[in-house]
């Protein structure tokens, strides 16, 4: 998250981008959001004996930067090679799943088979029947 965050600042002040300070903004608010919801946090470390609490403004400061670090993330995958849609994308990855899938349950049934464990389930199933 830092690492992205750090790209982030870096190319946004290489670049004068402002949509850098926005991403930061909403992640402030976004921090700020959660502190309202969750209230007021705190961290302990029992073997140490420390315990503090997180505040309204430390939450801000850490959504700002999971914004700061969206925004790198964002213009990362903006500036690659890659072509595709967000939905082409979905649509070659959901070919695999499905391909993987069937892969799987052809190992499953093929191991049953060699290890007799099929013919015996069917053959529980007969005696049963009778």
């Amino acid at each position: 998250m830092a690492g992205a965050a750090a790209y982030s600042a870096f190319k946004a002040i290489t670049e004068g981008d402002a949509a850098a300070i926005a991403t930061m903004g909403v992640g402030a608010v976004g921090g700020a959001g959660v502190y309202s919801v969750v209230g007021s946090m705190g961290l302990v470390a029992p073997k140490v004996g420390l315990a503090f609490g997180i505040g309204a403004v430390p939450m801000a400061g850490i959504g700002a930067v999971v914004g700061l670090a969206a925004y790198g993330i964002a213009k990362l995958l903006d500036e690659s090679e890659i072509s595709e849609t967000p939905t082409q994308l979905f649509e070659r990855m959901e070919e695999k799943v499905l391909l993987m899938d069937a892969y799987s349950e052809a190992v499953m049934e093929l191991e049953a088979f060699l290890s007799g464990e099929d013919l015996n389930q069917k053959f529980a199933v007969l005696g049963v029947e009778r």
